[in-house]
């Protein structure tokens, strides 16, 4: 028997409890592709958002996604919207005393994952195992986010970026496009990277720093609070960058090297591996 749509409903739920796909405990509409959209991309905020699923119930599941371990709902869920072609693995978690969730097309969620409130994910973002996304977090297209990683609240990832094992991400953080951030990093808040960043494993970006465009910081690198990194900037391993430095578009850094808290760098200068930094250059 076909599932039958159910009265749109409050669900208060405790954690011991789970929601599974059966005719009897589903609330299911049918998603309609006529009059509404599948792409998260198209509606940018929660109030487009709601405009657009207005006539769903406030729990809805697209009849093709796949969750056979079920769906753990903690406390009053306002809106959770999941789209066509999703694959939820077990003990995937929704929390909500806000807006509620959307997960878009062709999303993977893999076990023990943990979303809270006003979580966007848009088309063909992949969540690995024990990954938590707290809330006000958006994560754009193909976007990929591995193992036990963390995002907290109020951060924006770019569209096929990819967020390695074990990475944090606190609050108020920019991920730019096609960014990518090695296993074991930690990006603090209010930091802001720009598109096609590379950082590689173990690398600290202090709160309130910026690394500008297309910039590569390899392993073992700490970049203290509100630095400046420019552009096509190239930082090689075991670097550290003291607080209130400026780096500008273009500069090589050597391995080992150390920049003394406020120095600033001109564009386009090599700083040989090493090197001991505590004046502008």
């Amino acid at each position: 028997m076909a599932l039958q749509p159910l009265p749109d409903i409050d669900f208060q739920l405790a954690m011991d409890r789970v929601w599974s796909p059966n005719p009897n405990r589903v609330i299911y509409a049918k998603f309609d592709a006529e009059s509404s959209k599948y792409l998260c991309s198209e509606t940018r905020d929660w109030g487009t958002l709601d405009r657009d699923y207005a006539h769903l119930p406030k729990v809805h599941i697209d009849e093709s996604a796949k969750f056979p371990n079920g769906i753990y709902l903690i406390g009053k869920l306002p809106r959770l919207i999941i789209c066509h072609s999703v694959e939820l693995g077990a003990n995937v978690h929704f929390s909500a005393n806000g807006k509620g969730a959307f997960i878009g097309p062709f999303c993977q969620i893999k076990h023990d994952v943990r979303i809270a409130t006003e979580v966007l994910l848009e088309r063909s973002v992949k969540i690995g195992r024990s990954v938590k996304i707290l809330g006000n977090v958006k994560i754009d297209e193909c976007a990929r986010i591995d193992e036990d990683s963390s995002i907290a609240g109020n951060v924006r990832i770019g569209r096929e970026a990819y967020i390695g094992t074990s990475v944090k991400i606190e609050e108020c953080v920019r991920n730019g496009s096609r960014v990518k951030i090695g296993r074991g990093s930690w990006v603090y808040p209010e930091a802001a990277i720009g598109n096609i960043v590379r950082i590689g494993k173990r690398v600290k970006i202090g709160k309130g720093s910026q690394v500008r465009f297309k910039t590569r910081i390899k392993n073992n690198v700490e970049i203290g609070a509100d630095a400046y990194i420019g552009s096509n900037v190239r930082i090689h391993e075991n670097v550290r960058i003291q607080d209130n430095v400026w780096i500008g578009d273009g500069v090589i850094i050597g391995a080992n090297a150390e920049i003394e808290e406020g120095a600033a760098i001109i564009d386009n200068r090599i700083i040989e591996a090493g090197t001991f930094i505590s004046t502008s250059v």
